[in-house]
């Protein structure tokens, strides 16, 4: 299966996604072009996401907070007063909880900033690239320059189910009488539900990987109505689809990507995770970032359901981008 450069958790693009990038872009503001001369950074908080599929919160007037959630793990700052460049770059290092972070990137106008991170110890999800946008709704009611919506710890996906044995039944007491002693004996079996690799339990295995090659994409309810619109893939549409499967809770990790009819590189990258019934439907939550040269251009997230037909797994989705709150629902089928 072809591999499209780095490992990347999940990614998605055709022509169509070029549209896109735009598309989320312009929903919240108009200036996301790199502008000429120098970039004046006002006060204020940025929000957006990580290619790990994280999270990532910046105060600004200089860098002054920085708020990282990736792999689990929460990456705050201390406070600090790192300069930005007069064309919006900056350069900065700190250390938070048990890792030493190395933040690189650069402001393109007052409302959007990409870049880099880097962590150490080195941890896949927690680096890689990040793109954010000016929330002009963020509060940080307690003062420590994490943007309070932010700050709030989501719902953890929950872990795999530990097994209960069945219990066995007790011994039975031998019967005696006065003349005659009977002693009955019942044998009991004893089983217990064991939760194995792949499928099992009533459930069929997903596990493996997948190629894409049918992707369709809608985007509607945008503030800026010219920016709703659809696309579909209908060739080759993935780089890899790869799923882990413990009993009927499974992982995805995704990678989307149309990088033969392009000249840039377009991936959306992210993961899912849900639960396969008896009958292969699944259902679950989804996150990823959207890229263009791997600035990340929307953070989405959201629901999918769909099923899985001997070694074809077909999904429909729907989800918002947290940036620009247009909404996003399409489907993709993928072959094992």
């Amino acid at each position: 299966m072809k591999k499209h450069g780095s490992w990347r958790p999940i990614a998605f693009a055709s022509l169509g996604l070029v549209w896109l990038a735009f598309a989320f872009s312009s929903c919240g503001d108009s200036t996301a072009d790199l502008p000429p001369g120098e970039i004046t950074v006002s006060e204020g908080f940025f929000e957006g996401g990580t290619s790990g599929g994280g999270s990532i919160a910046l105060k600004v007037g200089s860098i002054e907070k920085v708020f990282i959630r990736c792999g689990g793990e929460e990456i705050v700052s201390p406070d600090l007063d790192e300069p930005i460049g007069s064309d919006g770059s900056f350069f900065l290092q700190f250390s938070g909880g048990s890792r030493s972070v190395t933040l690189e990137g650069r402001f393109t106008s007052d409302s959007s900033v990409s870049g880099t991170l880097a962590s150490a110890p080195t941890a896949t999800s927690c680096d890689g690239s990040f793109g954010a946008e000016r929330c002009a709704s963020c509060t940080d009611n307690d003062g420590n320059g994490v943007p309070d919506d932010i700050e709030t710890e989501p719902t953890p996906t929950p872990s795999l189910p530990t097994p209960t044995p069945t219990p066995s039944l007790p011994t039975p007491t031998p019967t005696t009488t006065t003349s005659t002693t009977t002693s009955s004996t019942t044998t009991t079996s004893t089983s217990s539900t064991t939760t194995t690799t792949g499928g099992g339990g009533g459930v069929p295995d997903l596990s493996g990987e997948y190629d894409v090659n049918s992707f369709r994409l809608d985007v509607t309810s945008c503030a800026n109505p010219a920016s709703n619109g659809n696309f579909s893939c209908s060739d080759f549409c993935s780089d890899f689809v790869s799923i882990e499967q413990a009993g009927e809770d499974f992982a995805v990790e995704f990678s989307l990507i149309d990088d033969e009819t392009l000249d840039v590189d377009v991936a959306f990258e992210g993961t899912m995770s849900g639960q396969v019934g008896a009958g292969g439907e699944v259902s679950g939550t989804f996150s990823g970032v959207l890229f263009i040269d791997d600035e990340a251009v929307a953070n989405v997230s959201g629901t999918f359901t769909g099923n899985l037909n001997g070694d074809v797994l077909s999904v429909s989705f729907s989800g918002s981008d947290s940036i620009s709150g247009c909404s996003a629902s399409g489907s993709f089928e993928g072959e094992r």
